[in-house]
């Protein structure tokens, strides 16, 4: 049997396939903590695993480290958070780097300003040259707030595409949700503080209520050509094929 039938059929007798637990709604299993089911699986290495919380994340998934959104009632996702999350996928990876080259410029920048006083102290050098040799010490440091300033817009992007990533996944949940989400509800579900659960619920009403203005607002603002040249609505109906044929019907011999 594959891993994905043995998963089925584990979620459909609601039985752990390891421990032999009972599972939970969303496919976990209350005895040892595995989870089975398709909405365990991480959209980066597509694996069937758990999540962990993450302080910069929200929630890692344990064999990649890859962000990921935890399962809630056991649906699996429509998928319209996969790309948000594989951009923060980039970003995380981006901003990773990009503080590894930071810290280890500021160590070989360290390591070369102490070398080049030791040998300033030692060997007598004119102006110029101390000059040159403090210059090429430093230059490790500048090299390496660059870095550190780029990894700081990686991180902001990689908070954006975060939201963007749970306000798809809230969006899901709040269509299929009997009432109104609140912000506790929210936090508790996707482990935030109520603070952010409240920007994410207005962010969200923002986005309905411009889905439902924005095209009555284009069809009230749909004019035709003449119009929207400046030759008078009068002309323009004379103009039309439709209005000559009403004027002037055809004459049968």
């Amino acid at each position: 049997m594959t891993e994905a039938s043995s998963v089925e059929a584990t979620r459909a007798g609601s039985i752990c396939a390891a421990c032999g637990g009972v599972l939970d709604a969303s496919g976990r299993c209350a005895q040892c903590g595995r989870v089975f089911g398709e909405a365990h699986r991480c959209p980066h290495c597509h694996t069937v695993c758990d999540v962990e919380p993450h302080r910069k994340l929200l929630f890692r998934c344990l064999t990649c480290g890859a962000p990921r959104i935890p399962a809630g009632d056991g649906r699996a996702p429509s998928g319209s958070e996969v790309e948000a999350l594989v951009l923060a996928r980039k970003e995380q990876l981006r901003m990773g780097a990009l503080r590894a080259a930071a810290a280890f410029l500021l160590g070989s920048g360290a390591l070369s300003a102490v070398v080049a006083l030791l040998i300033l102290a030692v060997v007598t050098a004119g102006l110029l040259a101390k000059s040159v040799a403090l210059l090429a010490a430093g230059a490790p440091f500048v090299l390496a707030a660059l870095a550190w300033r780029s990894a700081a817009r990686h991180e902001q992007a990689l908070e954006q595409s975060l939201d963007q990533a749970y306000l798809s996944v809230l969006a899901e949940e709040n269509q299929r949700a009997v009432g109104k989400l609140d912000a506790a509800t929210v936090a508790r579900r996707f482990g935030v503080g109520e603070a952010r659960a409240e920007l994410w619920l207005a962010e969200l009403s923002v986005q309905e209520l411009m889905g439902e203005v924005v095209p009555t607002l284009n069809a009230r603002l749909r004019v035709p050509n003449e119009v929207a040249t400046g030759e008078p609505a009068a002309e323009s109906l004379a103009k039309s094929p439709a209005t000559s044929e009403n004027r002037d019907p055809p004459r049968h011999r």
